[in-house]
């Protein structure tokens, strides 16, 4: 079976403008790694638009069981994290 690599990154902010722009280049990234052959999931691209809030108790069950089954973790230091 091939490695399942969790892609984390910053998202939340006041300011809507830096979540699209977060969301943005975590997307460049994923695309980057996925043309590579790695099989990644990144919970700000894959549910970016999503229409269930952004509270961190929805989100908390689902991150937690994916970061659980992932082989791997890469963090994104995109600015200002």
């Amino acid at each position: 079976m091939r490695e399942l690599i969790y892609l984390a990154s910053p998202y939340s902010d006041p300011d809507s403008a830096v979540i699209e722009q977060r969301y943005r280049g975590v997307l460049r990234i994923l695309a980057r790694l996925t043309l590579k052959g790695l099989i990644c999931y990144s919970p700000i691209v894959h549910n970016h638009h999503i229409e269930i809030g952004k509270d961190w108790q929805v989100w908390e069950r689902i991150d937690s069981e994916f970061l659980r089954r992932c082989d791997r973790l890469i963090v994104v230091k995109l600015q200002g994290w």
